[in-house]
């Protein structure tokens, strides 16, 4: 009978349980004032109400054991919704940042000069993407192993947070990461466009080529020797950049983390490349 009370299975049972032992221990009650009567009573009762004192102290010794069971759930029921909590703010946390990631993941800045000839060392937005299409693969294994063209020109890193959030606030205004980055990419093209077309042999230029190959050398001098460089003009019309307020923050932004500097000369500000 002492394990009965562990047996049972739901509130119910162990109800109906304490239920009975309450009606035994009602007649072990009736059974007292029997045996206080002067006649006295029989050993069997005395025998009945020893076993009903023995089920009575098992009861207590189970609803004890019960109730530290019951605070042990209860325990680890909290510790469950606690981490229930911090799961659902770590959900929340992924969320937002699954929703507000960059556009453009900048690769690792550095000042140590690149080498063109080298797909390593080019800026993570300027190196090749490869597709293997049937046509690649028929061309067979020289094909694959043919060096990428490298860039015609150093071309300028991305602003990484880190840097973004140093910047003064007064010069950021209300431009956005992306938007900076996004100067970046006007940047790049414009030098790209311009430094493909210089490369180029100026015999097999056409009469507008070979005026804007004369242009841009006109737009040199004894400063820019050894760099690479664009204008106002170049980012206009290849970066597509507004040149607006904003566009001329942007350059300042950039110039502020060191991707590129100005030479001034001629009426003319030209922005180069640090690399």
């Amino acid at each position: 009978m002492r394990t009965q009370e562990m047996e049972c299975r739901t509130l119910n049972e162990l109800k109906t349980h304490f239920e009975i032992k309450l009606t035994s221990l009602a007649t072990c009650m009736d059974l007292v004032s029997i045996a206080s009567e002067p006649y006295g009573v029989r050993s069997e009762c005395h025998e009945q109400l020893n076993m009903m004192e023995r089920d009575l102290s098992d009861a207590e010794s189970s609803v004890a054991r019960i109730r530290e069971w019951v605070q042990e759930q209860q325990k680890k029921l909290d510790e469950a919704q606690i981490l229930r909590e911090n799961l659902k703010e770590l959900n929340s946390r992924l969320a937002h940042m699954n929703h507000n990631l960059p556009e453009r993941l900048p690769a690792h800045h550095n000042h140590v000069q690149r080498q063109p000839s080298q797909e390593n060392h080019l800026p993570l937005q300027s190196r090749p993407v490869t597709e293997n299409t049937d046509q690649n693969t028929r061309q067979g294994s020289t094909m694959s192993k043919r060096p990428a063209k490298p860039p015609p020109a150093p071309l300028m890193d991305y602003i990484t947070v880190p840097e973004f959030k140093d910047v003064p606030k007064y010069m950021k205004g209300r431009m956005t990461y992306d938007n900076i980055n996004g100067a970046v990419d006007g940047f790049n093209a414009a030098m790209e466009t311009k430094y493909r077309l210089m490369k180029r042999p100026r015999s097999g230029l056409n009469d507008r080529d070979r005026k804007q190959y004369q242009k841009y050398k006109e737009q040199e001098n004894k400063d820019t020797k050894g760099t690479f460089f664009v204008t106002e003009d170049d980012l206009r019309r290849h970066g597509s950049l507004k040149m607006d307020s904003s566009a001329r923050a942007s350059l300042t932004i950039l110039r502020h983390c060191g991707r590129m500097r100005e030479i001034r000369g001629g009426g003319l500000t030209r922005y180069t490349v640090i690399h």
